[in-house]
């Protein structure tokens, strides 16, 4: 009856999942953590996935290989959002058809950015301080320096094989937003292991004199 349809609304409304944070509804502290905590938990697994296939591949085989199985395991996930952006194009009636060979295309420029940034998330490419803070404080830079240009340059691949303009107001709002979720996801995987000293060898030490021996 109607006070079972109201019931089973309800139920409906509970176990609806929130809607993402957007960047415009971070107003303090509590909001930020939380719009930093969907980035990671959304991009995480699959970045940790290519980091893995990366490592597995050119430890078994050659950096090369590592590579190329870095960029096979972000390929399907990449492949399928950049088909889903034409879908949405197609759908709001600017593009014609899906074009798949565009999509493949870009796909493998894209996984190929990804495959190669992931690398260096782990291994960074500037020499570590000799200190904890500064190891640490250094990952964190270089994984924001290096994460961030990249979802901005994979954004602009996305939209170019959809069509869609690459500088109007709507292109640099989601650069601004790829670049700071960029930022954040590679600083921090970057930040532990810098301070972990992984990658870039262990903080450099100094030998002692003569005079401290003695």
């Amino acid at each position: 009856g109607v006070e079972d349809q109201g019931q089973y609304e309800q139920f409906l409304a509970q176990m609806a999942q929130p809607a993402p944070t957007e960047r415009q509804d971070v107003k303090g502290l509590m909001s930020g953590l939380t719009y930093a905590g969907e980035q990671l938990g959304q991009t995480i697994p699959e970045t940790g996935a290519v980091i893995a296939a990366t490592g597995a591949g050119t430890l078994l085989g050659s950096p090369a290989l590592g590579l190329t199985a870095g960029a096979l395991t972000a390929a399907p996930t990449i492949f399928g959002g950049n088909i889903q952006r034409q879908e949405e194009e197609v759908k709001a009636g600017r593009k014609d058809n899906v074009d798949i060979t565009a999509a493949l295309i870009a796909t493998v420029g894209q996984a190929t950015i990804e495959s190669i940034a992931d690398k260096f998330l782990v291994l960074g490419f500037l020499k570590p301080g000799q200190k904890l803070f500064s190891r640490t404080v250094g990952g964190l830079a270089e994984g924001a320096a290096l994460e961030a240009p990249t979802e901005v340059a994979q954004q602009i691949i996305e939209r170019a094989q959809a069509g869609l303009p690459l500088d109007d107001d709507a292109a640099m709002q989601e650069y601004i937003d790829s670049a700071i979720a960029g930022g954040i996801v590679g600083s921090s995987i970057r930040g532990p292991t810098a301070m972990l000293g992984i990658g870039a060898g262990a903080p450099a030490t100094t030998a002692p004199t003569q005079t401290e021996e003695e």
